[in-house]
Protein backbone atom coordinates (compact mmCIF):
# COMPACT_ATOMS: atom_id res chain seq x y z
CA UNK A 1 0.00 0.00 0.00
CA UNK A 2 1.43 3.75 -0.95
CA UNK A 3 1.40 5.70 2.19
CA UNK A 4 -1.08 8.66 0.84
CA UNK A 5 -3.75 8.60 3.02
CA UNK A 6 -6.14 11.37 3.25
CA UNK A 7 -6.61 9.70 7.28
CA UNK A 8 -3.35 9.18 8.68
CA UNK A 9 -3.42 5.88 9.58
CA UNK A 10 -1.99 3.40 12.77
CA UNK A 11 -0.02 0.21 11.26
CA UNK A 12 -2.80 -1.86 12.45
CA UNK A 13 -5.31 -0.10 10.24
CA UNK A 14 -3.62 0.15 7.69
CA UNK A 15 -2.97 -3.92 8.02
CA UNK A 16 -6.67 -4.30 8.71
CA UNK A 17 -7.54 -2.21 5.23
CA UNK A 18 -5.05 -4.56 3.45
CA UNK A 19 -6.92 -7.70 4.58
CA UNK A 20 -10.14 -5.90 3.80
CA UNK A 21 -9.63 -5.15 0.71
CA UNK A 22 -8.95 -8.73 -0.34
CA UNK A 23 -12.16 -10.29 1.27
CA UNK A 24 -14.73 -7.87 -0.75
CA UNK A 25 -16.23 -8.82 -3.76
CA UNK A 26 -14.24 -5.51 -5.47
CA UNK A 27 -10.69 -4.30 -4.03
CA UNK A 28 -10.46 -1.37 -2.00
CA UNK A 29 -9.73 2.34 -3.89
CA UNK A 30 -7.14 4.05 -2.75
CA UNK A 31 -5.85 7.83 -3.28
CA UNK A 32 -3.38 6.61 -6.31
CA UNK A 33 -5.44 4.60 -7.95
CA UNK A 34 -7.81 4.98 -11.33
CA UNK A 35 -11.72 6.25 -10.51
CA UNK A 36 -10.72 7.30 -6.56
CA UNK A 37 -11.44 11.26 -7.78
CA UNK A 38 -14.47 10.84 -9.56
CA UNK A 39 -15.81 8.31 -7.43
CA UNK A 40 -15.58 10.06 -3.73
CA UNK A 41 -16.99 12.92 -5.75
CA UNK A 42 -19.74 14.75 -3.78
CA UNK A 43 -22.38 17.53 -5.02
CA UNK A 44 -21.89 20.25 -2.56
CA UNK A 45 -18.32 20.95 -3.09
CA UNK A 46 -17.94 22.71 0.12
CA UNK A 47 -16.83 19.15 1.34
CA UNK A 48 -14.65 18.09 -1.15
CA UNK A 49 -11.55 18.50 0.26
CA UNK A 50 -12.74 15.99 3.18
CA UNK A 51 -11.18 12.69 0.59
CA UNK A 52 -11.55 8.68 2.06
CA UNK A 53 -8.40 6.71 2.96
CA UNK A 54 -10.01 4.44 0.82
CA UNK A 55 -13.56 3.47 -1.34
CA UNK A 56 -15.18 0.17 -0.77
CA UNK A 57 -16.83 -0.78 -3.92
CA UNK A 58 -19.92 -2.57 -2.10
CA UNK A 59 -21.55 -5.21 -4.53
CA UNK A 60 -23.15 -7.35 -2.21
CA UNK A 61 -24.50 -6.57 1.64
CA UNK A 62 -22.09 -9.19 2.43
CA UNK A 63 -19.49 -6.24 1.41
CA UNK A 64 -21.11 -3.76 3.45
CA UNK A 65 -21.25 -6.15 6.77
CA UNK A 66 -17.53 -6.56 6.32
CA UNK A 67 -16.59 -2.68 5.87
CA UNK A 68 -19.17 -2.38 9.02
CA UNK A 69 -17.20 -4.91 11.13
CA UNK A 70 -13.90 -3.68 10.31
CA UNK A 71 -14.81 0.18 11.19
CA UNK A 72 -16.03 -1.33 14.20
CA UNK A 73 -13.19 -3.45 15.39
CA UNK A 74 -10.34 -0.40 14.78
CA UNK A 75 -12.96 2.37 15.63
CA UNK A 76 -12.18 3.51 12.02
CA UNK A 77 -14.69 6.58 10.84
CA UNK A 78 -16.92 5.46 7.57
CA UNK A 79 -19.78 6.86 5.47
CA UNK A 80 -22.04 6.06 3.18
CA UNK A 81 -22.61 6.72 -0.17
CA UNK A 82 -25.79 6.38 -2.62
CA UNK A 83 -26.00 9.10 -5.05
CA UNK A 84 -23.63 11.40 -2.80
CA UNK A 85 -26.40 14.89 -2.65
CA UNK A 86 -25.74 14.73 1.17
CA UNK A 87 -26.31 18.84 1.66
CA UNK A 88 -24.34 18.71 4.57
CA UNK A 89 -21.22 16.37 3.41
CA UNK A 90 -22.52 13.65 5.08
CA UNK A 91 -21.51 11.48 2.49
CA UNK A 92 -18.16 12.15 2.78
CA UNK A 93 -15.27 11.06 5.21
CA UNK A 94 -11.52 10.65 5.84
CA UNK A 95 -11.99 7.12 6.56
CA UNK A 96 -13.92 4.27 4.78
CA UNK A 97 -16.46 5.29 1.90
CA UNK A 98 -19.02 2.92 1.02
CA UNK A 99 -19.78 3.41 -2.05
CA UNK A 100 -23.34 1.99 -2.82
CA UNK A 101 -23.28 2.64 -6.44
CA UNK A 102 -22.61 -0.86 -7.84
CA UNK A 103 -25.88 -2.14 -6.16
CA UNK A 104 -28.02 -0.49 -8.55
CA UNK A 105 -30.31 -3.37 -9.78
CA UNK A 106 -34.28 -2.42 -10.13
CA UNK A 107 -36.72 -5.42 -10.52
CA UNK A 108 -40.47 -4.69 -10.89
CA UNK A 109 -43.57 -8.04 -10.35
CA UNK A 110 -45.89 -6.53 -12.58
CA UNK A 111 -48.27 -9.08 -10.42
CA UNK A 112 -47.83 -6.81 -7.13
CA UNK A 113 -46.26 -3.75 -8.69
CA UNK A 114 -43.95 -3.80 -6.37
CA UNK A 115 -40.56 -2.45 -7.24
CA UNK A 116 -37.65 -4.13 -5.93
CA UNK A 117 -34.23 -1.50 -5.79
CA UNK A 118 -30.73 -1.90 -4.34
CA UNK A 119 -29.17 0.34 -2.03
CA UNK A 120 -27.38 2.10 -4.71
CA UNK A 121 -30.02 2.48 -7.47
CA UNK A 122 -30.53 6.09 -8.47
CA UNK A 123 -33.94 7.38 -9.87
CA UNK A 124 -32.78 7.24 -13.27
CA UNK A 125 -32.26 3.15 -12.65
CA UNK A 126 -36.13 3.59 -11.22
CA UNK A 127 -36.77 5.35 -14.22
CA UNK A 128 -35.61 2.83 -16.51
CA UNK A 129 -37.14 0.07 -15.01
CA UNK A 130 -40.61 1.16 -14.96
CA UNK A 131 -40.91 2.86 -18.21
CA UNK A 132 -42.41 -0.44 -20.26
CA UNK A 133 -45.00 -1.03 -17.15
CA UNK A 134 -46.30 2.65 -16.93
CA UNK A 135 -45.75 2.87 -13.48
CA UNK A 136 -43.76 4.87 -11.24
CA UNK A 137 -43.09 6.19 -7.63
CA UNK A 138 -42.48 9.37 -6.02
CA UNK A 139 -39.05 11.10 -6.52
CA UNK A 140 -37.30 13.98 -6.93
CA UNK A 141 -36.60 16.12 -9.89
CA UNK A 142 -32.52 15.10 -9.98
CA UNK A 143 -32.22 11.37 -11.54
CA UNK A 144 -28.83 11.31 -9.95
CA UNK A 145 -30.20 11.38 -6.45
CA UNK A 146 -29.70 7.74 -4.45
CA UNK A 147 -33.54 6.48 -4.09
CA UNK A 148 -32.77 4.45 -0.87
CA UNK A 149 -31.52 7.90 0.75
CA UNK A 150 -34.43 9.91 -0.52
CA UNK A 151 -37.14 7.45 0.84
CA UNK A 152 -35.55 6.73 4.31
CA UNK A 153 -35.43 10.81 4.43
CA UNK A 154 -39.10 11.09 3.31
CA UNK A 155 -38.93 11.12 -0.43
CA UNK A 156 -40.79 13.71 -1.99
CA UNK A 157 -41.61 14.94 -5.61
CA UNK A 158 -44.37 16.38 -7.91
CA UNK A 159 -46.07 12.82 -7.43
CA UNK A 160 -45.98 13.24 -3.77
CA UNK A 161 -49.91 15.29 -3.08
CA UNK A 162 -51.55 12.83 -5.50
CA UNK A 163 -49.95 9.51 -4.44
CA UNK A 164 -48.07 10.41 -1.00
CA UNK A 165 -44.03 10.62 0.30
CA UNK A 166 -41.89 8.27 -1.32
CA UNK A 167 -42.12 6.84 2.55
CA UNK A 168 -45.57 5.65 2.76
CA UNK A 169 -45.50 3.17 0.02
CA UNK A 170 -42.88 1.05 1.41
CA UNK A 171 -43.70 -2.62 1.81
CA UNK A 172 -39.90 -3.76 2.99
CA UNK A 173 -36.61 -2.43 3.98
CA UNK A 174 -33.32 -4.81 3.46
CA UNK A 175 -30.90 -3.63 6.18
CA UNK A 176 -27.31 -4.40 7.18
CA UNK A 177 -27.12 -3.89 11.22
CA UNK A 178 -24.18 -2.88 13.04
CA UNK A 179 -23.60 -6.66 13.98
CA UNK A 180 -23.53 -7.46 9.98
CA UNK A 181 -26.45 -9.00 10.18
CA UNK A 182 -28.63 -8.77 6.50
CA UNK A 183 -32.96 -8.28 7.54
CA UNK A 184 -35.37 -7.85 5.64
CA UNK A 185 -37.59 -5.30 7.93
CA UNK A 186 -41.73 -5.16 7.44
CA UNK A 187 -44.15 -4.29 9.24
CA UNK A 188 -44.79 -8.12 10.56
CA UNK A 189 -41.33 -9.08 11.51
CA UNK A 190 -40.48 -5.73 13.26
CA UNK A 191 -43.23 -2.92 13.36
CA UNK A 192 -41.27 -0.49 15.08
CA UNK A 193 -37.90 -0.40 13.15
CA UNK A 194 -40.21 -0.26 9.47
CA UNK A 195 -42.00 2.55 11.24
CA UNK A 196 -38.65 4.48 11.80
CA UNK A 197 -37.06 3.33 8.54
CA UNK A 198 -39.98 4.98 6.44
CA UNK A 199 -39.16 8.69 6.91
CA UNK A 200 -36.04 8.46 9.98
CA UNK A 201 -33.61 9.00 7.64
CA UNK A 202 -30.94 7.13 5.71
CA UNK A 203 -28.16 5.40 7.72
CA UNK A 204 -29.87 5.98 11.32
CA UNK A 205 -30.48 2.04 11.94
CA UNK A 206 -28.16 0.24 9.42
CA UNK A 207 -27.13 0.42 5.71
CA UNK A 208 -30.13 0.29 3.53
CA UNK A 209 -29.02 -2.74 0.90
CA UNK A 210 -32.57 -2.34 -0.67
CA UNK A 211 -36.34 -1.31 -0.30
CA UNK A 212 -39.78 -2.61 -2.27
CA UNK A 213 -41.98 0.33 -2.58
CA UNK A 214 -45.68 -0.09 -4.19
CA UNK A 215 -45.66 1.33 -7.68
CA UNK A 216 -48.61 3.57 -9.29
CA UNK A 217 -49.74 3.92 -12.61
CA UNK A 218 -48.26 6.66 -14.79
CA UNK A 219 -49.07 7.18 -18.39
CA UNK A 220 -49.33 10.92 -20.22
CA UNK A 221 -48.59 13.92 -17.54
CA UNK A 222 -48.95 17.65 -18.77
CA UNK A 223 -45.73 19.53 -17.78
CA UNK A 224 -46.02 23.09 -17.30
CA UNK A 225 -43.39 26.26 -16.66
CA UNK A 226 -43.88 29.77 -16.15
CA UNK A 227 -42.35 33.05 -15.76
CA UNK A 228 -42.79 36.59 -14.62
CA UNK A 229 -40.23 39.60 -14.76
CA UNK A 230 -42.79 42.02 -13.97
CA UNK A 231 -43.98 42.72 -10.03
CA UNK A 232 -42.73 39.07 -9.29
CA UNK A 233 -43.85 39.17 -5.71
CA UNK A 234 -47.53 40.00 -6.87
CA UNK A 235 -47.49 37.51 -9.73
CA UNK A 236 -45.97 34.56 -7.35
CA UNK A 237 -48.44 35.32 -4.83
CA UNK A 238 -51.30 34.67 -7.04
CA UNK A 239 -49.95 31.80 -9.10
CA UNK A 240 -49.45 30.07 -4.90
CA UNK A 241 -52.90 31.14 -3.74
CA UNK A 242 -54.30 29.25 -7.06
CA UNK A 243 -52.12 26.24 -6.38
CA UNK A 244 -52.82 26.35 -2.50
CA UNK A 245 -56.33 24.19 -3.22
CA UNK A 246 -55.92 22.98 -6.16
CA UNK A 247 -56.83 18.99 -7.18
CA UNK A 248 -53.90 16.47 -5.77
CA UNK A 249 -53.11 15.71 -9.37
CA UNK A 250 -51.00 19.16 -9.29
CA UNK A 251 -47.28 18.71 -8.49
CA UNK A 252 -45.23 22.08 -8.49
CA UNK A 253 -42.15 23.91 -7.29
CA UNK A 254 -42.38 28.19 -7.50
CA UNK A 255 -39.80 30.49 -6.84
CA UNK A 256 -38.50 34.08 -6.70
CA UNK A 257 -34.92 34.36 -8.24
CA UNK A 258 -32.08 36.10 -9.13
CA UNK A 259 -30.17 33.89 -11.70
CA UNK A 260 -26.89 35.99 -11.27
CA UNK A 261 -25.87 39.54 -9.29
CA UNK A 262 -26.42 41.61 -12.45
CA UNK A 263 -29.86 39.95 -13.09
CA UNK A 264 -32.86 41.34 -11.66
CA UNK A 265 -35.48 39.26 -9.71
CA UNK A 266 -38.09 36.94 -11.19
CA UNK A 267 -40.99 34.79 -10.40
CA UNK A 268 -41.18 30.58 -11.80
CA UNK A 269 -43.74 28.29 -11.65
CA UNK A 270 -42.92 24.37 -12.78
CA UNK A 271 -44.68 21.31 -11.93
CA UNK A 272 -46.94 18.28 -13.55
CA UNK A 273 -50.33 17.28 -13.96
CA UNK A 274 -51.44 13.86 -14.20
CA UNK A 275 -53.93 15.10 -16.81
CA UNK A 276 -54.19 16.58 -20.31
CA UNK A 277 -53.21 20.22 -21.33
CA UNK A 278 -56.54 21.65 -21.60
CA UNK A 279 -57.62 21.21 -17.66
CA UNK A 280 -53.99 22.89 -16.95
CA UNK A 281 -54.64 25.87 -19.26
CA UNK A 282 -57.86 26.44 -18.27
CA UNK A 283 -56.75 26.12 -14.61
CA UNK A 284 -54.22 28.78 -14.77
CA UNK A 285 -56.27 30.99 -16.85
CA UNK A 286 -56.95 33.62 -14.54
CA UNK A 287 -53.04 34.07 -14.28
CA UNK A 288 -51.48 37.53 -14.98
CA UNK A 289 -49.87 37.27 -18.29
CA UNK A 290 -46.59 35.67 -18.18
CA UNK A 291 -43.02 36.24 -20.03
CA UNK A 292 -42.60 32.37 -20.31
CA UNK A 293 -45.07 30.00 -20.79
CA UNK A 294 -45.09 26.27 -21.72
CA UNK A 295 -47.48 23.71 -21.08
CA UNK A 296 -47.08 20.40 -22.74
CA UNK A 297 -48.42 16.33 -22.73
CA UNK A 298 -45.94 14.14 -22.76
CA UNK A 299 -45.31 10.41 -21.80
CA UNK A 300 -44.34 9.85 -18.29
CA UNK A 301 -40.81 9.46 -18.72
CA UNK A 302 -39.87 12.44 -20.97
CA UNK A 303 -41.93 14.62 -18.44
CA UNK A 304 -39.73 13.62 -16.49
CA UNK A 305 -36.90 14.42 -18.49
CA UNK A 306 -38.27 18.04 -19.35
CA UNK A 307 -38.57 18.38 -15.31
CA UNK A 308 -35.02 16.76 -14.69
CA UNK A 309 -32.79 19.12 -12.67
CA UNK A 310 -28.92 18.18 -13.87
CA UNK A 311 -26.49 19.27 -11.71
CA UNK A 312 -22.97 19.34 -11.39
CA UNK A 313 -20.80 19.56 -8.51
CA UNK A 314 -21.49 23.06 -7.13
CA UNK A 315 -20.76 24.79 -3.84
CA UNK A 316 -23.94 25.79 -1.91
CA UNK A 317 -25.91 26.36 1.19
CA UNK A 318 -29.99 25.58 1.33
CA UNK A 319 -32.07 26.22 4.42
CA UNK A 320 -35.82 24.68 4.83
CA UNK A 321 -38.98 25.23 6.48
CA UNK A 322 -42.25 23.86 6.38
CA UNK A 323 -45.23 26.35 6.46
CA UNK A 324 -48.81 25.35 6.87
CA UNK A 325 -50.58 27.90 4.13
CA UNK A 326 -49.89 30.17 1.11
CA UNK A 327 -47.45 32.86 2.41
CA UNK A 328 -49.06 36.88 2.17
CA UNK A 329 -48.34 38.85 -0.66
CA UNK A 330 -46.39 41.25 2.21
CA UNK A 331 -44.18 38.12 3.06
CA UNK A 332 -43.30 37.50 -0.62
CA UNK A 333 -42.23 41.35 -1.23
CA UNK A 334 -40.17 41.26 1.62
CA UNK A 335 -38.69 38.07 0.27
CA UNK A 336 -38.22 39.95 -2.81
CA UNK A 337 -36.68 42.96 -1.48
CA UNK A 338 -34.43 40.68 0.24
CA UNK A 339 -33.16 38.75 -2.94
CA UNK A 340 -32.72 42.52 -4.39
CA UNK A 341 -30.47 43.66 -1.29
CA UNK A 342 -28.45 40.00 -1.55
CA UNK A 343 -24.50 41.31 -1.38
CA UNK A 344 -23.66 38.90 -4.95
CA UNK A 345 -21.60 35.85 -5.41
CA UNK A 346 -21.11 34.38 -8.68
CA UNK A 347 -23.50 32.29 -8.26
CA UNK A 348 -27.48 32.40 -7.92
CA UNK A 349 -30.10 32.64 -4.99
CA UNK A 350 -33.39 32.31 -4.67
CA UNK A 351 -36.72 31.74 -2.39
CA UNK A 352 -38.10 28.46 -3.65
CA UNK A 353 -41.50 26.84 -2.20
CA UNK A 354 -42.47 22.92 -3.09
CA UNK A 355 -45.84 22.27 -3.38
CA UNK A 356 -47.27 19.86 0.05
CA UNK A 357 -50.81 19.02 1.38
CA UNK A 358 -52.67 16.78 -0.54
CA UNK A 359 -52.78 12.90 0.58
CA UNK A 360 -49.44 13.56 2.38
CA UNK A 361 -51.80 15.36 5.14
CA UNK A 362 -53.91 12.97 4.96
CA UNK A 363 -51.55 10.61 6.87
CA UNK A 364 -51.58 10.63 10.58
CA UNK A 365 -48.16 12.18 11.75
CA UNK A 366 -46.82 8.67 13.73
CA UNK A 367 -48.29 6.72 11.30
CA UNK A 368 -44.31 7.08 9.82
CA UNK A 369 -41.24 8.64 11.12
CA UNK A 370 -42.10 11.61 8.52
CA UNK A 371 -44.19 14.26 10.84
CA UNK A 372 -44.88 16.52 8.73
CA UNK A 373 -48.60 16.05 7.58
CA UNK A 374 -50.32 19.46 8.84
CA UNK A 375 -48.26 21.76 5.38
CA UNK A 376 -49.00 23.05 2.57
CA UNK A 377 -45.86 24.18 0.75
CA UNK A 378 -42.22 23.57 1.98
CA UNK A 379 -39.80 26.64 2.04
CA UNK A 380 -36.42 26.52 0.77
CA UNK A 381 -33.85 29.91 1.00
CA UNK A 382 -30.69 28.63 -1.40
CA UNK A 383 -27.49 29.92 -2.51
CA UNK A 384 -24.35 29.29 -4.55
CA UNK A 385 -20.94 30.49 -5.69
CA UNK A 386 -18.41 29.07 -6.81
CA UNK A 387 -14.40 28.70 -6.78
CA UNK A 388 -13.91 32.68 -7.78
CA UNK A 389 -15.33 34.10 -4.96
CA UNK A 390 -13.59 35.58 -1.89
CA UNK A 391 -13.94 33.75 1.75
CA UNK A 392 -15.51 37.97 2.61
CA UNK A 393 -18.02 37.75 0.31
CA UNK A 394 -19.42 34.07 0.19
CA UNK A 395 -19.34 34.83 4.65
CA UNK A 396 -21.60 37.75 3.47
CA UNK A 397 -24.30 36.08 1.29
CA UNK A 398 -24.07 33.25 4.09
CA UNK A 399 -24.97 35.50 6.99
CA UNK A 400 -27.40 37.53 4.44
CA UNK A 401 -29.13 34.16 3.69
CA UNK A 402 -29.25 33.07 7.94
CA UNK A 403 -30.71 36.44 8.80
CA UNK A 404 -33.88 36.14 5.87
CA UNK A 405 -34.28 32.47 7.36
CA UNK A 406 -34.54 33.81 10.97
CA UNK A 407 -36.78 36.33 10.46
CA UNK A 408 -38.95 34.06 8.67
CA UNK A 409 -38.81 31.27 11.54
CA UNK A 410 -42.51 32.61 12.85
CA UNK A 411 -44.11 31.90 9.46
CA UNK A 412 -43.24 28.13 9.52
CA UNK A 413 -44.34 25.38 11.18
CA UNK A 414 -41.66 24.48 13.38
CA UNK A 415 -40.19 21.62 10.76
CA UNK A 416 -37.24 21.26 8.44
CA UNK A 417 -36.83 18.55 5.77
CA UNK A 418 -34.51 16.13 6.98
CA UNK A 419 -33.52 15.24 3.22
CA UNK A 420 -32.12 18.65 2.71
CA UNK A 421 -29.60 18.52 5.79
CA UNK A 422 -28.60 21.82 6.97
CA UNK A 423 -25.89 22.16 9.60
CA UNK A 424 -26.52 25.53 10.61
CA UNK A 425 -30.04 24.64 11.70
CA UNK A 426 -31.02 25.22 15.43
CA UNK A 427 -33.01 22.39 17.48
CA UNK A 428 -32.36 20.86 14.03
CA UNK A 429 -33.71 16.88 15.88
CA UNK A 430 -37.10 18.63 16.67
CA UNK A 431 -37.09 20.53 12.90
CA UNK A 432 -36.65 16.96 11.58
CA UNK A 433 -38.96 14.48 13.35
CA UNK A 434 -40.93 16.22 15.77
CA UNK A 435 -43.14 14.28 17.82
CA UNK A 436 -41.74 11.64 16.66
CA UNK A 437 -38.42 12.41 17.98
CA UNK A 438 -38.57 10.32 21.60
CA UNK A 439 -39.65 7.08 19.71
CA UNK A 440 -37.35 7.67 16.99
CA UNK A 441 -34.14 7.93 19.59
CA UNK A 442 -35.44 4.60 21.06
CA UNK A 443 -35.48 2.68 18.48
CA UNK A 444 -31.68 3.72 17.85
CA UNK A 445 -30.62 2.67 20.94
CA UNK A 446 -32.16 -0.63 20.15
CA UNK A 447 -30.30 -0.91 17.06
CA UNK A 448 -26.82 1.23 17.44
CA UNK A 449 -26.77 1.54 21.13
CA UNK A 450 -22.53 2.16 20.80
CA UNK A 451 -22.99 5.07 18.40
CA UNK A 452 -21.51 3.20 15.10
CA UNK A 453 -22.88 5.33 12.74
CA UNK A 454 -22.92 8.31 14.22
CA UNK A 455 -22.42 11.58 12.28
CA UNK A 456 -23.53 14.69 12.85
CA UNK A 457 -27.65 15.62 13.16
CA UNK A 458 -27.85 11.68 13.67
CA UNK A 459 -30.65 10.65 15.75
CA UNK A 460 -29.84 11.27 19.36
CA UNK A 461 -29.86 8.28 21.32
CA UNK A 462 -32.14 8.62 24.74
CA UNK A 463 -29.27 9.22 27.35
CA UNK A 464 -28.70 12.31 25.74
CA UNK A 465 -30.73 15.52 27.08
CA UNK A 466 -33.67 16.22 23.92
CA UNK A 467 -35.03 19.12 23.30
CA UNK A 468 -38.77 19.18 24.01
CA UNK A 469 -40.87 18.22 20.85
CA UNK A 470 -42.84 20.75 20.09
Amino acid sequence: MKPSRALELNVLAESGLNFLSMTLTAPLIFPEDDGYFETSQTLNLRYAHKRPAAIARCKTPDDVAQCLAFCHEYDFPFAMKSGGHSYAGYSTTDGLLLDMSAMNTCTYDPDTGILHVEGGARILDVLTTLEPHNRAITHGRCSTVGVSSMVMGGGSGFNMRRNGMGCDKVVAVELVTVEGDLCTVTADSDPELFWACRGGGAGQFGVTTGLKIQTFPATKVTVFSFEWHDAPAKALHQVMTLLNDSPNAFGSRVALARRSADQPVVATCLGQFHGDAETVRAFFASLAPSDVSEIQTLSYRDAQVYLDEVLDPLYFHESSMYVADTPCLDFLERGQAYLQDWPGTAGEVDLRYFQTGGVINDVAQDATAFPHRDTRWLMVTGLTWDETDSKDSIDRSLAWQKKFYASALPTGTGGSYANLLDPTLDKWANAYFKANLERLSAVKQRMDPDGLLARPQMVPLPKKQLEPAE
